[in-house]
């Protein structure tokens, strides 16, 4: 848990990977709490949401719209 809290330079390098999805997922929930003061929970929001928690991780691909 500690881990979430360091900077990437001090993360070993075989656990970046999760160390950046940790990250998107404070900063998707972040941009979430933020949006919902002035934009009711839709579809936009959830795929805004969405970018933002698989934006340069594992399985960005997959999230992209067609």
């Amino acid at each position: 848990m500690d881990e979430a809290f360091r900077s990437r330079e001090q993360i070993d390098p075989e656990r970046r990977d999760d160390w950046e999805e940790v990250q998107n997922y404070v900063k998707a929930m972040n941009l979430a709490i933020d949006e919902l003061q002035t934009l009711p929970l839709s579809n936009r929001l959830l795929r805004k949401t969405h970018e933002v928690l698989l934006s340069g991780v594992r399985g960005e691909e997959k999230g992209q719209s067609k």
